[in-house]
């Protein structure tokens, strides 16, 4: 175990370590037109950010919501390929975490198999020692419960973890959970809606984390 502040480093994963944006636009755009017959605006598909796929499609019909989904995730896949990049500095950021002694895992609300496809097609599946997905829990974020899974996976406690997002759901959930809470600052939302939202602190880039592990102060203390 780390004789540091923090034992473990959870990560989300859409907009947090893979740039999955401009493919999770298109695909939202795709079935709205495909299935309601029209294009959602930006805000919109904003709006669904942090949220399970469905119950984001729930926000465009509820009585088709599953139709929606089908659609979504049928054009999701098929184009994954064409969109999906990690941020920069995600490999080398992991990489050193790992050397440095640090447990990681992502917790996302996104479904295991399109999960694992993000990390392979970014060549960062091989870090995580753990992954809660949508399909693995009945209580998603901005519910704590999937952040506590990870944190019982690994043998800590969420108080001996960080937890990095990009959406209000990851800060209200990893502070909820007992985290200490990083915003990146590449999130849709501004520095000051991440800050509202539960971050205690933001990220500038991935390879910021190395450094403010060290300077950060106890979570406890944190406000």
């Amino acid at each position: 175990m780390r004789s540091g502040k923090h034992q473990a480093v959870l990560f989300d994963l859409d907009g947090t370590l893979i740039d999955t944006a401009a493919l999770i636009y298109a695909s939202y755009r795709h079935a709205v037109r495909s299935v309601l017959g029209y294009v959602p605006t930006d805000e919109q598909i904003h709006a669904t950010m942090g949220e399970t796929l469905y119950v984001g499609m729930q926000r465009f019909s509820v009585t088709q919501a599953a139709e929606l989904t089908r659609t979504y995730r049928e054009f999701n896949i098929a184009h994954h390929h064409e969109y999906v990049v990690a941020f920069p500095g995600a490999a080398a950021t992991l990489r050193q975490l790992r050397s440095s002694g640090y447990k990681l895992g992502i917790v996302t609300s996104k479904r295991r198999d399109v999960a694992m496809l993000g990390l392979q097609q970014t060549l960062l599946a091989g870090y995580f020692d753990v992954m809660v997905a949508e399909d693995d829990v009945s209580r998603h974020k901005p519910h704590p419960y999937p952040i506590w899974r990870a944190c019982k996976y690994l043998g800590v406690t969420a108080y001996d973890c960080l937890y990095v997002g990009d959406s209000a759901a990851d800060m209200t959930a990893g502070r909820a959970a007992g985290c200490t809470v990083l915003g990146v600052e590449w999130s849709k939302l501004t520095i000051d809606e991440l800050k509202q939202a539960g971050a205690h602190d933001i990220l500038y880039s991935l390879p910021d984390l190395l450094r403010m592990e060290e300077s950060l102060p106890e979570r406890a203390s944190l406000s």
